[in-house]
């Protein structure tokens, strides 16, 4: 019997009740690790215009995910094992490369807002600062800071309390981190000052506990982020290209980073 608010790609499941959708698609992602869940678990995301998303009713309870993101991350909670955060509009372009859903549906080794093509306006980021310490393979103990430069003047009147936010982070082992982050989860306390994220749970954002993006009178965009219980344990590999998109303009640098030890990695 069914309580309601289930999907159904066909339409075996009866009788249905309110709530109920049979015969729809529930447009998943493939079967992967997504963080933060540990790299052993696989889900599938709901990708934009799933109809899962804000879909589920009486919730929470769970509070959580099966990953442990808090629930709900938009209106109400999504069906299924996955909530996902605010749902960024997509692009597809021509290649076949979907902007905004953190898949490298190409294969070019590019994704979303690497490729330059997802933005209207790129910049060559200047990374400042980095350290990683990944924690052991699956686990969720990885440590992560990171501050840059996104560009020295063509970025000044970006505004992340009006336009979302992506930050990307990669090496040769693949895609450490993904995540869109609304514009809605970012406040500026003060009229001319930093804007800022903040979220002790880490649940919003992988991991990510807090950013800052700040314009100082040089005109100069600089961004930094740091996180704690982190599934970095991938991170094996000392370089590490980044990514920051504002509304329609990207920043990527890429850096090789000091192995420190056999726990850490950093940069300078």
């Amino acid at each position: 019997m069914s309580d309601g608010n289930n999907i159904d790609s066909g339409s075996t499941c009866t009788p249905t009740v309110a709530g109920d959708l049979p015969n729809a698609d529930p447009l998943l992602g493939p079967l992967q690790n997504n963080p933060p869940g540990p790299s052993f678990l696989e889900t599938r995301v709901p990708l934009a215009g799933s109809p899962a998303i804000d879909a589920a009713a009486g919730c929470p309870p769970p509070a959580t995910d099966e990953r442990g993101v808090a629930r709900p991350q938009g209106a109400a909670c999504d069906i299924g094992a996955v909530e996902v955060s605010a749902v960024t509009p997509t692009t597809t372009l021509p290649s076949g490369e979907v902007c905004g859903n953190c898949m490298d549906d190409d294969g070019d080794g590019r994704t979303d807002y690497e490729d330059p093509a997802c933005c209207t306006q790129s910049a060559a980021m200047r990374v400042k600062k980095v350290v990683i310490v990944p924690g052991p393979a699956g686990a969720m103990k990885g440590h992560l800071t990171l501050a840059a430069i996104l560009a020295q003047t063509a970025f000044a009147d970006v505004d992340p309390t009006r336009d979302d936010v992506t930050v990307q982070l990669r090496n040769q082992n693949g895609e450490l981190l993904c995540v869109n982050i609304s514009h809605q989860r970012w406040k500026r306390p003060r009229r001319r000052g930093p804007s800022v994220f903040g979220d002790p749970t880490g649940a919003l954002a992988q991991g990510l506990r807090t950013m800052k993006i700040t314009i100082p009178k040089n005109g100069s965009t600089r961004f930094t982020a740091a996180g704690k219980k982190m599934d970095l344990g991938r991170y094996a590999r000392p370089e590490l290209t980044a990514t920051v998109r504002v509304g329609n303009r990207c920043s990527t640098g890429s850096v090789a980073l000091r192995n420190r030890g056999k726990k850490k990695f950093v940069f300078p």
